[in-house]
């Protein structure tokens, strides 16, 4: 694999993690008093990401997946790309290995409740916690014969506007509508359903409306926030 295509591959690993909400989190279920063998366990998660596309996931510690993480917090991340494709084999997905532990960082949190702002309403009750699933591989198939493993090092990127992302956001709010119509995001109509950015960083913009997500993708990373100015002015 050439260094161009492992770049395009992790390229579309990011943009998957970015523009998904949801994923199957398989986890290790303990072996019990009545079965001795530990078996594979699927779960149905909301997802968010940190700046670097390090997955985020808010979970209750009472649910039967942080139970088991909480044993052995290996785990595995299906997230499908393939909505909406006649012929789902043919669209692109991809399964991340990695290890999930809690993490309190108020930035993770603020991600989250960005994108899934329904989470609110228990996200303060004392059992759930935020976590991070700190990448280690992931196996993308992106079509028929286009497989790959790729490392952490390869996926995740530099974050440098981490810290000033809330400052972006309010920057960009009153062009969210201009910024989903770039991103070829349906217009939702009405107020309640109007579109709103929810997150910034060099390779793209967020934008949620009532539970629809999605993303405005730069062509290319930027190096400084003005840049998003002349792409937006330029009708890019």
């Amino acid at each position: 694999m050439t260094f161009r295509e492992a770049s395009e591959y992790a390229g579309l690993v990011r943009r998957l993690i970015r523009t998904t909400d949801r994923a199957t989190l398989s986890t290790l279920l303990a072996p019990s008093a009545d079965d001795t063998e530990a078996w594979p366990f699927g779960s149905l998660v909301m997802l968010a990401c940190d700046h670097d596309a390090t997955p985020i996931l808010l979970m209750s510690d009472l649910s039967e997946h942080a139970r088991n993480l909480a044993r052995d917090p290996r785990a595995s991340l299906l997230i499908d790309g393939t909505a909406g494709l006649s012929d789902a084999l043919t669209g692109p997905r991809v399964t991340l290995l990695g290890r999930v532990t809690p993490d309190p960082d108020p930035v993770l949190r603020r991600r989250f409740l960005s994108r899934h702002p329904r989470a609110g309403f228990y996200a303060g009750f004392a059992d759930f916690n935020v976590y991070r699933f700190s990448l280690e591989r992931g196996h993308l198939v992106a079509g028929f014969g286009k497989v790959r493993w790729l490392e952490a090092a390869a996926i995740t990127t530099a974050a440098p506007w981490r810290e000033v992302e809330p400052t972006l956001i309010a920057r960009y709010a009153d062009r969210a509508g201009l910024i989903a119509s770039r991103a070829g995001a349906k217009d939702r109509g009405g107020e309640s359903t109007a579109w709103q950015v929810i997150g910034v960083d060099p390779e793209g913009i967020d934008l949620r409306a009532d539970g629809a997500v999605a993303r405005f993708s730069f062509p290319q990373p930027l190096a400084a926030p003005d840049e998003i100015d002349v792409l937006l002015a330029a009708g890019i």
